[in-house]
């Protein structure tokens, strides 16, 4: 089927994001249900994401019609929480996420591998949610799933570490540092280092740094993560510019006003690059800001990660009342 075959093809740009794949007979009146399918993949190879959104929402519409127990319900409301996270609706991704982990649960076996992605792709949004305890024990169980199934030094393994290390920096747990250590460990043997699941890692371990005011550790990481952007996503895309203001907002609070400046027009000149029609030629203010720089290697930067046997020994103590653990 089309869907399936493009499937792996579209979910890599949604950073986080994991395919979860469609099992049991497929039913009658599938050509509607492809075509909507192929239409939001298509949407999505182009960043279209609203027309995306749409066109996932009525592949779960024409399923729910024929039968509301069909098997591709799961991995069909899943790709609509993908899109959802994609436009930044992360409440919608969440809600689309936990509905399709209902489905996702009834037909694999405990311990699948879909399940742990499933769990991933939930505790990934309440992450960015900002629902960091009831984000733990989804990702406590994807990272069981993942190391007994993989391995731990699996980048599926190595996803969670990360997620969990983000969540840990924002509660100021002492666990996080070692675990997105560890998590970029494996994702720079595993991809190399222009990544975007490095990019993510990597930043986290920054703001990590800047939030205990090591700039000296933080400021070339940020450097890093702007390079990495700039490789992995374009020098007219909104993640660089992002990428770029943060580099800013780091020069500028170590005194580094002129290069904090320059920084700043740069990401202004990004921007107006992505409002540009397509295939228009790149404003030259903004070619001219970009003035070479030395190559930044991420083993310059940040020291061998401690070897850690299991990347959580022990769940977080719940700060407010988030309900029953997944068992």
């Amino acid at each position: 089927m089309a869907y399936l075959r493009s499937m792996g093809n579209w979910l890599p740009r949604l950073f986080v994001c994991l395919a979860i794949s469609v099992q049991g007979t497929l039913f009658a009146d599938q050509a509607r249900w492809e075509h909507h399918m192929d239409v939001g993949l298509q949407a999505a190879s182009r960043q279209d994401y609203a027309a995306s959104e749409t066109a996932f929402a009525a592949a779960v519409r024409e399923l729910e019609a024929m039968n509301p127990n069909d098997p591709r319900l799961g991995p069909t409301i899943n790709s609509l929480g993908l899109a959802y996270k994609a436009e930044s609706k992360f409440r919608e991704s969440e809600l689309a996420f936990r509905r399709a982990g209902t489905f996702i649960e009834k037909t694999n076996a405990p311990g699948s591998i879909d399940i742990g992605n499933s769990c991933l792709n939930i505790g990934s949004v309440l992450v960015l949610e900002g629902k960091y305890n009831e984000a733990e024990p989804f990702l406590l169980k994807a990272m069981r799933i993942y190391s007994k199934q993989l391995g731990d030094n699996s980048p599926k393994t190595a996803a969670v570490m990360g997620q969990m290390g983000e969540m840990y920096r924002n509660l100021h747990d002492p666990q996080a540092e070692a675990l997105l250590k560890k998590a970029l460990d494996i994702q720079e043997t595993a991809r190399g280092i222009d990544d975007p699941d490095v990019a993510v890692t990597v930043n986290s371990l920054a703001e990590l740094y800047a939030s205990e005011k090591l700039m000296e550790k933080a400021e070339p990481m940020f450097k890093l993560v702007m390079s990495i952007r700039e490789a992995t996503a374009g020098m007219d895309s909104p993640e660089f510019a992002t990428a770029v203001e943060r580099y800013a907002a780091i020069l500028e609070k170590m005194g580094r006003f002129k290069e904090a400046e320059r920084h700043k027009k740069l990401a202004v000149a990004v921007r107006s690059m992505k409002k540009a029609p397509a295939g228009s030629t790149k404003p030259k203010e903004a070619v001219d800001l970009m003035a070479p720089t030395a190559s930044v290697s991420r083993k310059t930067l940040i020291p061998q990660a401690t070897p850690i046997s299991t990347p959580v020994q022990t769940p977080l103590r719940m700060r407010d009342n988030t309900g029953a653990k997944i068992q």
